[in-house]
């Protein structure tokens, strides 16, 4: 005695209206043509109950857009009927890696990335610190430098972040290159904070 009901993000309104969904899922909320519509026609079909599961998911796709300002007021506890979860891309450890050469060694860009993932791994992992693998480390210094060559690291820091912050890319060029913008951001530390009495 189940239904199923199946709607298309390129819809420009009236999704979900006039009905009530205890489970729902919607995908790459970032890349909707009117996203809005997720927050006024769907949420409003939302049913506030213990019984109800709703998943919204995505990757970053661009700063400054609807997913980034409201997944960002989640984040900041501002939604308080969402829980915020972020999935960094090095959480299933069998997925992506490539194996090294006997006597490659991680390069500059690969141990900072190595370096960001440890210091912010406890936080996304249920606080277990995250040490890349070789093969890891391969991978992501490999496709690093292919996006970077192409010209597209700013889609790659969107789809293998180590935290959320890294994975909202502007999505075209600036004053600053994004191999400019990224080591400025692997460069950024956790703020230490000192009791001033």
């Amino acid at each position: 005695n189940t239904r199923i009901q199946y709607q298309e993000s390129s819809q420009k309104s009236g999704l979900g209206i006039g009905r009530q969904f205890e489970l729902s899922h919607l995908t790459e909320c970032a890349a909707w043509d009117h996203p809005a519509t997720i927050e006024l026609d769907f949420f409003p079909t939302i049913p506030s109950s213990i019984l109800t599961l709703s998943i919204l998911e995505s990757t970053a796709q661009g700063r400054g857009n609807w997913w980034h300002n409201y997944t960002e007021a989640t984040r900041r506890g501002k939604h308080p009927e969402w829980d915020y979860i972020f999935i960094p891309w090095y959480s299933e450890p069998s997925k992506y890696r490539l194996t090294p050469s006997e006597d490659w060694r991680p390069g500059v860009v690969a141990q900072a990335h190595a370096k960001r993932v440890r210091e912010t791994s406890p936080k996304w992992m249920g606080g277990r610190t995250v040490e890349l693998d070789r093969e890891q480390l391969y991978f992501y210094e490999r496709a690093y430098d292919s996006a970077r060559e192409g010209n597209t690291l700013n889609f790659f820091l969107t789809n293998y972040p180590a935290e959320p912050e890294e994975g909202f890319q502007h999505s075209v060029a600036g004053a600053f290159t994004f191999e400019q913008l990224n080591h400025f951001q692997q460069q950024v530390e956790t703020p230490k904070c000192f009791d001033v009495t």
